[in-house]
């Protein structure tokens, strides 16, 4: 009868360990799932992140070039800006320089003789074009 008795706590207690191991691995089984959920959500996110920095790198490389290209512009626009007002102030210096070289001729070879109101007014007329040249702040 102990014998027996023994047999049978030994028999109790193997079913309760079977059972125990068993809702271990099922406890196991679940957490499993879980964190190969958490796994795939975690991988999933990495890439959208990926790709959204990539995004944010492609758009700042691209503004860099179209700030490049803009600067690029300008300073071309500038510069043909530039040589069109030096030809315009060069025209109207040369123009300056028709009207007022031979009456400053003249004026040399005799200066007794004043200049005559036609002469005056020519001139006058060429040193109005010439100022409307200077810039804005030069005109004061």
């Amino acid at each position: 009868m102990i014998t027996e008795m023994v047999e049978l706590s030994v028999f109790i207690l193997f079913i309760a360990a079977f059972f125990v191991l068993i809702l271990v691995s099922i406890r196991l089984s679940i957490n499993n799932k879980v964190l190969k959920k958490d796994v795939e959500q975690g991988i999933v996110d990495l890439l959208l992140m990926k790709s959204e920095l990539e995004k944010a790198l492609k758009n700042t490389d691209e503004k860099k070039i179209e700030e490049t290209e803009g600067f690029l512009k300008f300073v071309s626009q500038s510069r043909d800006w530039a040589f069109q007002y030096i030809e315009s102030v060069q025209l109207t210096i040369k123009k300056f320089q028709d009207v007022f070289h031979p009456i400053a001729v003249q004026y040399y070879k005799d200066k007794e003789q004043p200049i005559n109101q036609e002469e005056f007014g020519k001139l006058f007329s060429a040193y109005k074009k010439l100022v409307e040249e200077l810039p804005d702040e030069g005109k004061k």
